[in-house]
């Protein structure tokens, strides 16, 4: 049984004791569109133009141009044809990117957090999905990503449910890049079975917090709620998977390396 305060007062002494690293690693998290707790590094095109792009060529060939058409009725299909395969070719390379630099770098962040929060991180750990398991992080992210899109399609709520039973695979996947993908979203989903609504409060409970962070154009988010937040839902995950650092036990000086006592070694 994990209790929020605690997970909180350890992030609060994790941060204190690595500030300005976990600074910097908020900065890059926040620029490769990393979430606090799960990943959601995601390309959305402007699908509202794109609609309306469509629509206006259908019109042009059939004929039916309205005056209330959202672009001039003397544009050619050709353009149109080339802003759709434009706009195209910059969904296909932002979804590149995401997938392959972007989610990679996110999990590099969730593992500095994750050690940092336990026993002290190196900023080199950003990097460390770009190693000889690489392909096996893209996959996993991807597919993580993937199956919470079509769990969503059907509605909303089951998307919300299954997006926090893959909420700790990032995080697993930092620890362990070498495990299978199908491994990870099992060991997270039955992680997280009966923490799932937990969880969800934890994550309501900085609700006061980003409303104030709301009114600082971003410069409290960077510098205190973000670090702040990850290394709290780190320590989550270092609690529900038995990760954390036992604390170290005094040394009883009074006995010697075969168990017998000072005094008695003196008799000799």
């Amino acid at each position: 049984m994990w209790i929020r305060s605690e997970l909180k007062k350890k992030a609060k002494a994790a941060l204190k004791k690595a500030y300005w690293p976990a600074v910097l690693v908020a900065l890059i998290s926040m620029l490769v569109g990393a979430g606090v707790g799960g990943v959601n590094v995601t390309y959305r095109g402007n699908s509202d133009l794109k609609t309306q792009i469509e629509e206006f060529q259908t019109q042009i060939e059939t004929g039916t141009v309205t005056s209330s058409a959202a672009v001039p009725a003397d544009i050619s299909v050709p353009l149109i044809t080339f802003i759709l395969t434009f706009a195209g070719i910059i969904t296909v390379i932002a979804f590149v990117v995401a997938t392959f630099l972007l989610a990679p770098l996110a999990v590099g962040c969730f593992k500095y957090y994750a050690v940092d929060a336990r026993e002290g991180s190196y900023i080199n750990h950003v990097l460390s999905s770009f190693g000889p398991n690489y392909l096996n992080i893209v996959k996993t992210m991807f597919l993580k990503n993937l199956y919470i899109f079509l769990w969503s399609l059907l509605l909303i709520i089951p998307g919300i449910i299954k997006a926090y039973q893959y909420y700790l695979v990032p995080y697993i996947l930092a620890d362990n890049p070498e495990m299978s993908t199908k491994e990870i979203l099992r060991l997270s989903k039955e992680t997280m079975r009966g923490n799932k609504f937990r969880t969800f409060v934890l994550q309501l409970s900085f609700i006061l917090w980003d409303i104030l962070a709301a009114f600082t154009f971003g410069l409290l988010n960077l510098f205190f709620l973000y670090p702040y937040k990850a290394l709290t839902y780190s320590s989550l995950y270092n609690t529900l998977c038995g990760k954390e650092i036992p604390t170290p036990q005094p040394v009883d000086t009074n006995y010697t390396f075969d168990g017998a006592s000072n005094d008695t070694m003196n008799n000799f």
